[in-house]
């Protein structure tokens, strides 16, 4: 199943059974992705993530009851914050 495009007041995006190819994050940055399509997305494991909720590291998550949903801005959020500038790199002789 293709994610479908949603406004805050729809449903999450469904998962997909299709592995491979990463998949893009939904445009509307309201967008709840579940936490087991998350990896068709950033290529990380679900027990990756899982350990970092539990540690408090990764991206910003929503819980509903017992379900875990990630906001596509967030996930975009946090990957922009993990960017490295290849100058500071040379700069630090790392």
């Amino acid at each position: 199943m293709e994610p479908q495009s949603q406004d805050a007041s729809q449903k999450p995006v469904e998962q997909s059974s299709e592995v491979g190819e990463l998949r893009p994050l939904p445009e509307d940055p309201t967008a709840l992705i579940p936490a087991a399509c998350l990896p068709q997305h950033l290529g990380i494991a679900l027990q990756t993530l899982a350990r970092w909720r539990h540690e408090g590291y990764g991206p910003a998550y929503v819980k509903l009851g017992r379900r875990v949903f990630y906001r596509s801005g967030d996930i975009r959020r946090w990957i922009n914050e993990r960017a490295v500038d290849r100058m500071d790199l040379t700069a630090s002789g790392g």
